[in-house]
């Protein structure tokens, strides 16, 4: 599994890294910006899974100029048409998880379209 990573808080960087770690996924990128992710996916292109900040630099010599995860995906599916790739992609604002609905199951997860406040090691647990 390969997983493009665009968060720009070392607190989120650092706890995504322990969840990848606990799951034994290995196999990723961490962009800080919208710069580095675009050469990030151009460079790799077949990602699994992209997890993105809600907002995060353009470029990493600029912290005025801010990118939200929905206008990435605008801009990557203008660029590469990435949501006909139907790949997990979700935007997370928290690392934190959601509870599971009464029934025991988690949310569904809609792939190649954003979703939030989604804990990520359900997410992957899901997927893997």
């Amino acid at each position: 599994m390969k997983i493009l990573i665009v968060e720009d808080t070392e607190a989120k960087i650092t706890a995504l890294r322990k969840i990848m770690k606990e799951l034994g996924i290995s196999n990723y990128i961490v962009a800080r910006n919208q710069e580095d992710a675009q050469k990030a996916y151009r460079d790799n292109k077949n990602f699994d899974v992209m997890i993105l900040d809600m907002n995060f630099p353009k470029r990493k010599d600029s912290f005025t100029e801010i990118c939200t995860g929905r206008e990435f995906l605008k801009k990557m599916e203008k660029d590469y048409e990435i949501l006909k790739l139907q790949i997990p992609i979700t935007i997370v604002y928290s690392i934190i998880p959601i509870k599971a609905s009464k029934d025991g199951k988690l949310p569904k997860y809609y792939y190649g379209q954003s979703i939030s406040a989604i804990g990520v090691k359900e997410l992957l647990m899901q997927i893997i």
